[in-house]
């Protein structure tokens, strides 16, 4: 026997879309969803996100291109045919959206990048958000893996980027709606909650794909650049001591 769904009321829905157009939009193609919070959570272009492969170590080795990739494979073909090539390209791709990426991150390894470019070339980076660069790599403006990169908001980067330009990395679970209004009461109320003993950065309504349902993931600290500087500092401290090596003063 099928069980009717809840029909949401008219208000609460006009409630939502009313926020909803209050968030400043960047180009893209992903229709509003009652459920959605939007993806529009970063007007800065020089911070990026990516949801990581478990082979991929950002804070030792940056985000790097697969081994044996193809340099010679195009933009185009990067975001048309990526995932299913069986040679890959040299291209790495991001999100300027946190909450994108923490929908796939919560479908699959459950950990997110976030990136900093800035001061950095931006000569090997394309933004499909952006309608020049957009154009740049689909020349008509049209077509279903320009409208999935530009709702994805997805960012493109040739060769990749250094670790030292790891800036955090998160973690993203999906979570019941029950936790999602707790979390967010407690955040609202002023508190600092954890999950899994670890800070919360966000609780978010959010999905991977344009028709997708929104579902509630929580975002949390694993990492940050802070984290680096300090064991830097130590082993630096620690390398200042040895009575065999003497230490090098800058001038």
């Amino acid at each position: 026997m099928r069980v009717p769904s809840k029909k949401i009321p008219d208000t609460f829905k006009e409630e939502i879309l009313k926020e909803y157009r209050k968030q400043p939009k960047l180009p893209r193609s992903r229709k509003y969803h009652h459920l959605s919070e939007g993806e529009s959570d970063n007007e800065d272009p020089n911070i990026l996100y990516r949801s990581l492969r478990a082979d991929e170590n950002p804070i030792s080795q940056g985000l790097q291109p697969p081994k044996n990739h193809d340099p010679s494979i195009s933009a185009s073909k990067h975001i048309s045919k990526g995932s299913t090539l069986n040679i890959k390209s040299s291209w790495v791709s991001l999100t300027r959206s946190l909450k994108v990426a923490a929908a796939w991150a919560s479908q699959s390894n459950n950990k997110i990048a976030k990136v900093s470019i800035s001061g950095e070339d931006r000569s090997a980076v394309i933004d499909m958000t952006e309608p020049k660069d957009a154009k740049k790599v689909f020349p008509t403006g049209q077509g279903s893996s320009l409208n999935t990169a530009k709702a994805s908001q997805e960012v493109i980067i040739k060769g990749g980027v250094k670790r030292t330009n790891i800036i955090a990395i998160y973690g993203a679970e999906k979570i019941s709606v029950e936790q999602y209004k707790s979390i967010k009461k407690e955040i609202e109320e002023g508190k600092k909650p954890t999950y899994n003993g670890k800070p919360i950065y966000s609780v978010v309504r959010t999905r991977a794909k344009s028709k997708g349902q929104p579902l509630p993931r929580v975002i949390f600290e694993e990492w940050t650049a802070s984290e680096r500087k300090l064991s830097l500092a130590i082993s630096d401290a620690e390398y200042s001591k040895s009575d065999i090596t003497p230490r090098l003063k800058k001038k």
